[in-house]
């Protein structure tokens, strides 16, 4: 059985334990459990190991590869080298994964993703080989190009390969070829639906589909099953991204518009605390960062009182992180009494 650490959180809270008495049981249960007999993958789930780390470089570096073999394989040997490559990993990938499914469900898992990411290269190489792929037309945007150009086969060929594996193996990382996939083909059904959109719209809607996966994993997260895989991380990690990239991609003009993105950001650092999510810290002081990079280089560029006034706030920052450390279970459960009202 795998526990996440939202969910001991929540039964701590429950028992009547505090912050201090749920972070010591957390670090307890973390060093009796070894990482190669753990079924849980995610990095919130069981803590960032070199185990982990080691394996997921080497999907990384599986999947840029495929990427290097698609680029130079195309113009050097042609769509039928790359189908027959990418193609046979596919299926060698899938056959591993399916033989170490019993003994050994984490290097099942790792190679159950590798299969899933070369589905879409070896769909859009076989499109090409068959003479079914055709780019160009009129209607550069509509359903007609969608599926001659070859996306759509190979986004349902991936969202179905996603759908796949997460059937057969327990294995958090395959959320996110699966949350990648639901985001484009949610933006190339609104650009189908909506041509002549300005593009800075699409971020504003790939920001609205981030906020709704977000949401829904949080609301997920509540109601899995103890021993469930925590697809957490990766989920909010796909639909971050599309939040945060999203509101910046959209280049909002109006300053008041960029505050309240920022003050979004803040939120999401605020969110991390509370959740113990530290893929919401990330984005949060990432967007955060960018827009005091845009007030020093756009709106107050060349004065010396901006830097200064950052060095105060910073330091204030710190004493109020200081104060939180002391009395951090006082002030949590006063954010949380507020959310809860």
């Amino acid at each position: 059985m795998s526990i996440t650490r939202e969910q001991l959180e929540s039964a701590g809270q429950r028992s009547g334990l505090t912050t201090a008495q749920v972070d010591q049981l957390w670090d307890e249960l973390k060093s009796e459990v070894s990482p190669e007999v753990s079924t849980e993958v995610s990095p919130e789930g069981t803590g960032v190991t070199g185990v982990r780390v080691a394996a997921f470089c080497g999907v990384m570096l599986v999947v840029l590869a495929t990427a290097l073999v698609l680029a130079e394989g195309w113009e050097k040997r042609g769509p039928g080298f790359v189908a027959a490559v990418v193609g046979g990993m596919t299926v060698v990938f899938g056959l591993v994964a399916w033989r170490a499914r019993a003994r050994d469900r984490f290097l099942a898992g790792l190679f159950a993703s590798l299969s899933v990411c070369a589905v879409p290269v070896t769909a859009l190489a076989l499109q090409e080989l068959l003479g079914l792929r055709h780019e160009g037309g009129a209607e550069s945007s509509g359903p007609g190009e969608w599926l001659r150009s070859g996306r759509a086969a190979m986004e349902l060929s991936s969202l179905a390969a996603s759908l796949l594996a997460r059937r057969f193996f327990a294995f958090g990382f395959l959320a996110a070829p699966l949350a990648i996939m639901l985001l484009v083909l949610f933006l190339e059904t609104v650009q189908m639906l909506a041509p002549e959109l300005p593009g800075e719209w699409f971020g504003l809607w790939s920001a609205l589909f981030g906020a709704t996966m977000v949401g829904l994993t949080l609301w997920r997260a509540r109601r899995a099953a103890v021993d469930a895989p925590d697809h957490g991380f990766w989920l909010h990690l796909v639909g971050l991204t599309a939040l945060s990239g999203g509101l910046w991609a959209a280049e909002l003009e109006r300053e008041p518009v960029r505050l309240l993105v920022a003050l979004l950001h803040v939120g999401l650092m605020v969110a991390a605390v509370l959740l113990r999510r530290v893929t919401f810290l990330v984005f949060g002081v990432g967007g955060v960062a960018l827009y005091i990079g845009h007030l020093a280089w756009r709106v107050f560029e060349g004065s010396m009182l901006f830097p200064l006034s950052m060095v105060a706030v910073g330091v204030v920052l710190i004493f109020v992180a200081a104060g939180w450390s002391r009395r951090r279970d006082a002030w949590r459960a006063w954010l949380l009494g507020l959310i809860r009202r």
